[in-house]
């Protein structure tokens, strides 16, 4: 039998609660400030780079649609780039805002947002490995884990305002 002050910290949390509780999640403050930061940071200068190309997107950009075999036409592939780059600044900036202001709500946008590019990423994994097989790529994964990696530190700071209210 485990002594009290060993489990005190788990008893009665969600799942979510247990993680953010973990030593990896705690004072993530200065990490989501960075995380904003570099955000708005590389969405700049990639929406930047996008509107100087013009009307299509210079082969240097659209490479990737090359190998898929994707019948989206150029025009379309740089509005939709555009469009996820104007998201991305959002949020980003959203997140800087709400760090800044300690109003956690302006989080919400940014944790919907990739709350749904998890569930699309494991449900194309998942509809992958059943008709294609399974293939793992390592910068895939990478990228992979580090979304959820980042969409669980702004969920545990917002999280903490939510446990903190009666600090």
């Amino acid at each position: 039998m485990l002594p009290y002050f060993f489990y005190r910290p788990f008893k009665k949390r969600t799942v979510v609660g247990k993680i953010c509780a973990l030593p990896w999640f705690q004072s993530t403050e200065s990490y989501v400030v960075a995380l904003g930061l570099l955000g708005v940071i590389l969405s700049a200068i990639d929406l930047l780079r996008v509107l100087k190309a013009g009307r299509t997107l210079p082969c240097v950009l659209w490479r990737a649609r090359l190998r898929t075999g994707s019948v989206v036409t150029p025009e379309m592939e740089r509005d939709l780039k555009l469009l996820t780059l104007i998201l991305s600044l959002e949020f980003y900036g959203l997140l800087i805002i709400g760090m800044t202001w300690k109003n956690y709500e302006y989080f919400l946008p940014l944790l919907y947002y990739y709350g749904i590019v998890i569930v699309s990423e494991f449900a194309v994994l998942f509809l992958k490995m059943y008709s294609v097989g399974f293939e793992l790529r390592k910068h895939q994964l990478l990228n992979s884990m580090f979304v959820v990696y980042n969409w669980i530190v702004v969920y545990c700071v917002y999280q903490h305002d939510f446990d903190c209210a009666n600090c």
